[in-house]
């Protein structure tokens, strides 16, 4: 009997499957829906009992990708392959066809509904996002990829923003419940200017939290401002649609909520241009309505025309000045107060870890069994230094033992034995 390799093997199969069903129609139930930097879309389609890939590559995104969705149910025609490295059966998609609502989209859409009609999507219920922010609370796994992501745009962009992080579950029968109850909770906070509420990608059953009304409900009553980052760009759930700006991924929505510090400086020297340009344009405005002045007026009345404009424009000239100044300084002040902070924060990092470097290194110290030897006692092994002796039961007359000291050791003969203690 012929041995294969797991390449020959998996050739095998592909030609067997692929004369086999050449062309085939599938229905199913669209899960992990996934546009790749590529131009493909990758998918599965599932059914109650089993799951299959599939994707629709760039050269036929002129498809009706529009019923590509996660949780449509959908009928596709095209060819049957298999890939080695995955080992899988996929289906390399030419059509697509609606075969009606999956049980989670129809439930997605009810609940879509209900809160349109409730006018939780309406605009004049978005908050502002603000544009300068110290504070920011992130509702999220604490652990999960997405709050890394989120912690590392915002120390890139805006190290002076403090983040609090209020931990929920963000998958699984708990999660809508954990995700409302954080945004409460940090409502009933008030220190934060921002909240972030985000999770990781995933398919449409480990979004589906993100899709309940409670969270929806939540999101809808907070005071502070929501920016969502959920999922990938193709996931949209009902939080996204409610929530003040929504972003399509956790690292997204921190950008979007922080100001970069190149461009607030680029903002503050576009700002002076801007206002120098202004006087300029003002100055040479008014010195050519003079020249015109002269030509039109006599002499007579010409001095003290142009004396009544002179002192107009010193007037106006030092109101741009007061306020140019008045602008610098506010600036100037917050940006020295953003540096003091971080460079605060900074210190008080660095001294609290060097506390506790000098904590964990006393513990270590006592905990040391050789620490002992400097105070005059010392520890007893048998000659093979493999094993300690602690008790006279262990050794007997004549026998040899070794002394372990502070410095150095000894090896001894036993000359007798005391059991007395």
């Amino acid at each position: 009997m012929k041995v294969y390799t797991v390449s020959e093997l998996l050739l095998e199969v592909r030609k067997l499957v692929e004369d086999t069903y050449h062309m085939v129609w599938v229905e199913g139930e669209i899960i992990d829906l996934y546009a790749a930097s590529s131009g493909h879309l990758y998918f599965s389609l599932k059914d109650e009992h089993a799951v299959v890939s599939a994707i629709v590559y760039r050269e036929r995104r002129d498809l009706d990708t529009a019923l590509l969705k996660n949780g449509m149910k959908v009928k596709v025609f095209g060819t049957l392959t298999v890939y080695a490295k995955r080992g899988g059966v996929t289906i390399d998609v030419q059509r697509v066809y609606p075969a009606g609502l999956g049980d989670l989209w129809a439930r997605f859409e009810a609940t879509k509904r209900k809160l349109h009609s409730m006018g939780y999507f309406a605009r004049e219920h978005k908050k502002a996002i603000p544009r300068f922010t110290e504070r920011i609370g992130v509702v999220t796994a604490m652990y999960g990829a997405a709050f890394h992501d989120i912690l590392r745009v915002i120390r890139r962009r805006a190290p002076w923003v403090e983040v609090i992080i209020r931990s929920v579950k963000v998958q699984g029968e708990a999660a809508a419940d954990s995700i409302a109850e954080g945004i409460y909770e940090m409502n009933d906070y008030g220190e934060v200017d921002l909240i972030i509420v985000g999770r990781g990608g995933g398919s449409m059953e480990e979004l589906w939290a993100f899709n309940e009304e409670r969270v929806a409900k939540a999101i809808f009553k907070s005071s502070i401002p929501i920016i969502t980052g959920i999922g990938h760009e193709l996931d949209n759930t009902i939080a996204d649609m409610v929530a003040d700006h929504s972003a399509p991924t956790p690292s997204v929505a921190a950008e979007r909520a922080t100001p970069d510090r190149k461009e607030l400086l680029k903002h503050m020297r576009n700002l002076n241009q801007r206002m120098d340009t202004v006087v300029s344009r003002m100055l040479e405005n008014y010195r050519e309505r003079i020249k015109t002045w002269e030509k039109s007026y006599g002499l007579t009345r010409l001095c003290d025309y142009i004396n009544e404009k002179v002192q107009q424009l010193g007037v106006v000239e030092r109101r741009m000045e007061e306020q140019l100044l008045h602008h610098i300084d506010k600036i100037g002040w917050e940006v020295s107060h953003l540096a003091d902070r971080l460079e605060h924060n900074v210190a008080t990092g660095l001294k609290s870890r060097a506390e506790k470097l000098d904590h964990l290194y006393t513990q270590l110290t006592n905990l040391n069994p050789f620490a002992t030897l400097e105070r005059g006692y010392s520890i007893v092994f048998r000659p093979d230094k493999k094993k300690v002796i602690t008790s006279v039961d262990e050794i007997m007359k004549g026998g040899h033992l070794y002394i372990k000291l502070a410095k150095g050791g000894a090896y001894v003969e036993v000359l007798d034995t005391d059991k007395g203690g």
